[in-house]
This record gives structure tokens, sequence and C-alpha cells, in this order.
């Protein structure tokens, strides 16, 4: 989304790159503590977060000022990226904090059998779904019918494509996300379209690509 024209914030600020994701993150800590901390206090847990509306109804708005947003202002497109944002993103519009900002929703999900193998080798996401495949099934899948039930009800554009894509057919994966972007810059779609392979290779000589 970087080469589409979207920023994420400082690199500083992002998390940095691991062995488990070599290509790196476009994905900030401070959006993932408060995301958890949100669906803590509306009584859930990471492996069960709440419903959407249950988050955005019991948390008070008043927690929103526990965040520092000051980074979007920096750019005409920010992409925010957290897979917590499946319950929490509807707490985010209610409480005003994506006031100004044309909002956009993007579903990226792949099948739950190999999101679970996934989730049990990864070294901090197989805690919390207690290392069992049976939790770390049922937890995609409340994740992914939650940001399915945001693309339905959520009068934004929005999009929803399978992770399968960028493997499988990764030039029109990649135009699709461009489609979605508006960006009809080819030097862009190019480098995002580099990017993406670049990435898919790196994971794979590391050994950590996902089975």
């Amino acid at each position: 989304m970087a080469c589409l024209g979207y920023a994420s914030g400082p690199p500083e600020d992002l998390f940095a790159p691991s062995p488990w994701n070599p290509a790196g993150y476009m994905q900030r800590p401070d959006v993932t503590l408060f995301n958890t901390h949100v669906i803590e206090c509306a009584g859930g847990t990471l492996a069960v977060p709440p419903s959407p509306e249950h988050i955005a109804h019991s948390v008070s708005s008043d927690m929103r000022c526990s965040i520092d947003l000051e980074w979007m202002q920096a750019s005409n497109r920010v992409f925010i990226k957290d897979p917590r944002l499946c319950a929490t993103a509807l707490y985010w519009i209610r409480c005003g904090m994506l006031d100004g900002f044309e909002i956009e929703l993007l579903h990226i999900s792949r099948d739950i059998e190999s999101t679970a193998r996934s989730c049990l080798s990864h070294y901090d996401v197989k805690a919390y779904v207690h290392g069992t495949v049976s939790q770390a099934r049922a937890t995609i899948k409340l994740y992914d019918d939650y940001a399915g039930w945001l693309l339905r009800n959520m009068p934004f554009h929005s999009v929803h494509v399978n992770y399968d894509d960028f493997l499988l057919e990764p030039t029109a994966a990649v135009r699709r996300l461009a489609s979605f972007a508006e960006c009809r810059d080819a030097q862009k779609i190019t480098a995002a379209l580099a990017a993406t392979k670049a990435g898919h290779s790196l994971m794979s000589k590391e050994g950590v690509l996902p089975p």
C-alpha cells in the first residue's frame, strides 16, 4: 500500500522487520497496544474479542485520548494495519478518531487451515490462541466474520482480497489494489508489484513463509 500512495507514519515508528517478516511491516506498535486495550476493556481477549458493535457501545470514548494520531496529519492518505481493527474499527469511527478522513476498508483474508498453521508457528500469536489449532481456527473465523460485517454494514469504499491471490496471481492482485486505491500511476503499480514479489521471495528464502 505504501507503493500506491498510503503512509503508515515514519518508518522508525513501525514494527521493525523480524525473522518472521524480514520484508518489514506497515504496522504500528502504538495502534496494536491501543486496540488490545480497547478489546480488553470491552471484556474480551485477543483470542475472543467482542463484536464491533459491543466494543463501540461499551468502551468509553475518552480512551481515544490515550493514543497520539498526530502522525496522520502529515499525509493525504494513511494506512492503518492491525488485525484487531476487525473488532475495533467501529469504535474508532464512532468515537470520531477518523474524523476528517475519507475512510476506506481493505479486508485481506486467507483460508482458515493455512492461517491456523501460520498462527501456531508465529512467535507471538501462538500464545494468545493457547497453542491449539482449534482455538486458532475459531479466532481466525471470528476476526474474518467481524471484517466481513464491517464491509457489509459500513457505507465506505471497500474491497476484499484473498492473500493467496498475491502468491498465485500477483499482477492481478496488485492491479486490483491499485484500482481500489484509484492509482493509475504505472510506475507506482510496477513498484508495488516488485515489492510484492520481493517480499514473497525474501520470506521464502528465510524459510518463514507460512505453509
